[in-house]
């Protein structure tokens, strides 16, 4: 314990162990307080929260001597210096953090530094009332060596020399009252109307009113650029000329450009045409009535019609019309190409194209060939020619030919005769020839008549028809005579003529499909064999030989295979059942009372016994034929 006038000083220890510095001024007042458990120094508080702890109406001061040195200074360890300290040596106050701020006089007593990293120069100063930024010398309340930012709109007083920052006041009136615009609120206009306006020039031509000259004059500078709101560009101007319409890169002295119809021209009445290119490259011209292509005012002109015709020269009437036919010298062609009033040429003449001439295709091209109608592949001379190869588009071997002596070859390019044929012919009508005179030329009626009859017309000799020979009698008149021996008889109608009275009537025997066949026809009587079953029975083992049903049945292969039977009642409508067991025909009804028997006529059709030697398909395909049903 310690007095001094009046005043008692005194350290204590309170229960809790903490260490206690007490100075009583009459309040007991306890100055300073050293905590045990934490070692926290507290000053004008019991209860220190940190290594010192400072509570008071004042604050700290240190005083330095004027011999310099730091009075506070607060250190890490020997790697390097973080410190808070007061340097009585040239500094006010000092904050050193390693690589970090310093503040510091700079041997400025009236100023504050502020640098960015130690040694590197000031980053702020404070001078004399004036703050420069980035300078040690600033002139003005603010000087900023340097460019600057500003979120919000900067404040500034009205500009008197050449390099003061313009108030937006006196940028309008600059720009718009003060030199020959004015502000319409709404709208900036020129004041004086007859004046010129120039951009890029400072001498618009007077008869002008607004002239821009651009930066270049090559294809990479701008003369002028219109954009909307969004920035699209609307109109581009070059600098070598070119004009682009939605591009920026005009290849042309004007270059519109969109996925529209890029060009619209309106005549006074709403009537219009419009211009289309497609994403393909095709130009489509839509018009509300025709299309004049024409060198000048005139007839002789090119007109493409609402209906989809094309007319070429309308005063020629040449056209195209809209079914798709084309007429040369007529505006109503009824074919797919109709020539009138003058000559079709086709000129092959140095195309170097060997298949080139008419060329007809076929709509089947997997399945058909196509036709070349030319000159000049073989010989000199007219050809049609078939492709080599089914839908094919080499021709190399002409089908007809036309020489220029007249003469017509059909598989031949030689041909010697006016008409000469390679291969078999087939003609629907007569051919007339001359009468022959050597052994390959063709026979007129009248020789082989002659030569057959002896002149009359009537078969005198068998010379013609000798065995395994093909007879011709076309035109023969055997008079009453008889054919034999004839394998096989090709003719187009089989006709017994009958004359009854004086009239002559034709009947026909009937051709059946499906091979050679015998019939016969006859009739039976059902007779009852019990109380409900009525049977009628030809048996062939049993009628006698030379009968009609004898020669059906040697003629035919019998088989329940390869004989038909039809069967009719007569006068009772039952029905009638038949079936083939061994050399039987078996005829069967039931279900009918009280009749003693039952009428009917059958009709027998048996295939020949030879009938597989003469099938539906010919034998012979290479046969004349008696019809040709396409």
């Amino acid at each position: 314990m310690m007095q001094q006038s009046g005043l008692v000083s005194y350290i204590g220890n309170q229960e809790s162990g903490d260490l206690q510095l007490f100075v009583d001024n009459g309040t007991g007042t306890r100055v300073i307080q050293l905590q045990s458990g934490t070692g926290n120094v507290g000053i004008g508080t019991t209860n220190p929260g940190t290594l010192l702890d400072v509570s008071g109406t004042s604050g700290i001061r240190a005083d330095i001597t004027s011999g310099g040195g730091t009075a506070i200074t607060a250190r890490q360890d020997g790697t390097g210096y973080n410190f808070v300290g007061m340097n009585g040596a040239n500094n006010v106050f000092r904050v050193t953090k390693y690589g970090g701020v310093i503040i510091d006089e700079s041997a400025n007593e009236d100023a504050l530094t502020v640098n960015k990293t130690a040694g590197a120069g000031y980053a702020a100063i404070f001078t004399g009332g004036n703050v420069g930024i980035a300078t040690t010398s600033p002139a003005y309340a603010l000087q900023v060596y340097g460019t600057g930012a500003f979120s919000q709109p900067l404040i500034v007083g009205t500009p008197t020399g050449a390099t003061h920052a313009a108030t937006k006041s006196y940028v309008d009136s600059t720009v718009v009252s003060g030199s020959g615009w004015t502000d319409g609120g709404t709208s900036v206009y020129l004041t004086t109307t007859g004046d010129s306006v120039g951009i890029g020039t400072t001498t618009p031509s007077a008869t002008t009113t607004l002239e821009v000259w651009g930066k270049g004059t090559t294809s990479t500078s701008t003369a002028a650029h219109i954009r909307n709101s969004a920035g699209t560009s609307l109109l581009y101007v070059q600098g070598d000329g070119n004009v682009g319409i939605g591009t920026t890169n005009p290849g042309a002295k004007l270059d519109v450009s969109g996925t529209s119809a890029q060009l619209k021209l309106t005549y006074t009445g709403g009537n219009t045409s419009t211009f289309e290119t497609k994403s393909n490259g095709d130009l489509n011209i839509d018009s509300a009535s025709n299309i004049y292509l024409q060198a000048y005012s005139g007839t002789n002109s090119t007109i493409i019609g609402t209906a989809g015709q094309l007319t070429v020269n309308s005063s020629s009437h040449s056209s195209f019309t809209g079914t798709g036919n084309v007429g040369i010298g007529t505006t109503g062609p009824g074919l797919k190409l109709s020539v009138a009033g003058g000559d079709f040429l086709v000129n092959n003449n140095g195309s170097g194209d060997a298949n080139s001439g008419i060329r007809i295709v076929s709509n089947a091209a997997t399945t058909h060939t196509n036709w070349l109608i030319g000159n000049q592949r073989i010989g000199t001379f007219f050809e049609i020619t078939p492709s080599t190869a089914v839908g094919g588009t080499t021709f190399s071997t002409p089908a007809l030919v036309a020489l220029s002596n007249g003469n017509v070859g059909i598989a031949t390019t030689s041909p010697a005769y006016a008409l000469q044929v390679y291969g078999t012919g087939a003609f629907s009508q007569p051919i007339i020839v001359g009468t022959p005179t050597q052994t390959n030329h063709a026979a007129t009626k009248n020789y082989v008549d002659s030569a057959v009859t002896g002149g009359t017309g009537v078969a005198s000799s068998t010379y013609a028809c000798n065995a395994d020979a093909t007879c011709e009698m076309s035109g023969a008149n055997l008079s009453g005579g008889d054919i034999t021996g004839v394998d096989k008889l090709t003719v187009t109608t089989i006709d017994p003529l009958y004359q009854i009275g004086t009239s002559k009537y034709a009947t026909y025997a009937a051709s059946i499909v499906g091979g050679v066949k015998e019939e016969f026809i006859g009739k039976g009587r059902l007779i009852r064999t019990n109380e409900h079953r009525y049977e009628y029975v030809i048996d062939f083992s049993k009628v006698n030989d030379g009968s009609d049903l004898w020669v059906w049945r040697k003629t035919v292969d019998f088989s329940r295979d390869n004989v038909e039977v039809l069967a009719t009642p007569i006068g009772v409508p039952v029905p009638i059942a038949y079936e083939i067991k061994g050399e039987k025909i078996i005829f069967t009804t039931s279900n009918v009372v009280n009749i003693a028997g039952i009428e009917f006529s059958y009709r027998l059709a048996g295939k020949r016994f030879d009938w597989r030697k003469w099938p539906t398909y010919a034998v012979d395909q290479n046969e004349a034929p008696s019809f040709i049903i396409k």
